[in-house]
C-alpha cells in the first residue's frame, strides 16, 4: 500500500495541472543512468514545486470517491540529508532545468469539480455535437436525455434500459471543453439534499 502523507481536494482545473506533471515515463526500467537524478515534469501549485509518477482516473461520486494522483513535492537536498522515507518514490533524485531536488512525501490530490461551472447552453451545444462520437454513440441507440444541475454544474444524464451514464463537461485552462464522469447516484442522492434538479428534461 502506498504511504500518503497528506490528502487534498483540489478543483478540477488545479488537478488537471498537476496531473501534466505525470514523469513515470523518466523512471522505467533501463531508463537513463541510474546514478543520476532522473528528469521530470514540474507544476508548481500553491508555490511549491510538484511532480507525480501515478494517477487515478474514475468518475466523480464524492470529494473523497473521485479520481486522484500522488504527487511529490520537490525539496533542496540539504533540507532533507537525515531524513527517512517511506514511499517508494520519496527520497528520489530529480532534476529539472538543471537543479537536483528530492521528492518529499507522497501528497495525494483527489479531483473535485471544476471551480467554473460552463453555462448550460454551452454544455448542452457540445453535448449535440458529440452525439456521433465516444460512449454515446457506442453505448446508446434511442436514449432519454436529461439535464441536471449539481452544485452548480450542468451534467447530462443518458438512460436507455438499464445502462445510464451521466457526465459533467467543464473548461480545462487550456481552453479545451473536457469532461469528467458522474456517478448516477450521486445525482440522486444530490437531488434529495437539494443539490441536484432537473434542469431541462426531456428526449432531445
Amino acid at each position: 500500500m502506498r504511504f500518503v502523507s497528506e490528502r487534498r481536494v483540489v478543483p478540477a482545473e488545479d488537478w488537471y495541472l498537476l496531473s501534466r506533471a505525470h514523469s513515470s515515463k523518466f523512471v522505467d526500467p533501463g531508463h537513463g543512468d541510474p546514478s543520476k537524478p532522473v528528469p521530470v515534469h514540474v507544476h508548481v501549485y500553491e508555490g511549491v514545486p510538484y511532480t507525480t509518477f501515478s494517477a487515478v482516473y474514475q468518475r466523480w461520486a464524492t470529494d473523497d470517491d473521485t479520481a486522484y494522483l500522488d504527487a511529490h513535492p520537490l525539496l533542496p537536498p540539504e533540507s532533507v540529508a537525515d531524513r527517512t522515507w517511506q514511499g517508494p518514490y520519496e527520497g528520489l533524485r530529480v532534476s529539472r532545468r538543471g537543479r537536483t531536488w528530492v521528492c518529499g512525501p507522497t501528497v495525494r490530490f483527489l479531483r473535485g469539480l471544476p471551480s467554473r461551472a460552463l453555462p448550460l447552453a454551452e454544455a448542452q451545444a457540445h453535448d449535440r455535437k458529440m452525439r456521433k462520437w465516444g460512449w454515446r454513440s457506442l453505448w446508446f441507440d434511442r436514449p432519454e436525455i436529461t439535464w441536471h444541475e449539481l452544485q452548480g454544474h450542468p451534467v447530462v444524464l443518458y438512460r436507455e434500459g438499464d445502462r445510464a451514464h451521466a457526465e459533467l463537461n467543464w473548461r480545462r485552462p487550456d481552453g479545451i471543453i473536457d469532461f469528467i464522469p458522474i456517478a448516477v447516484e450521486a445525482l440522486e442522492h444530490a437531488r434529495d439534499g437539494a443539490q441536484s434538479q432537473p434542469v431541462q428534461p426531456g428526449l432531445f
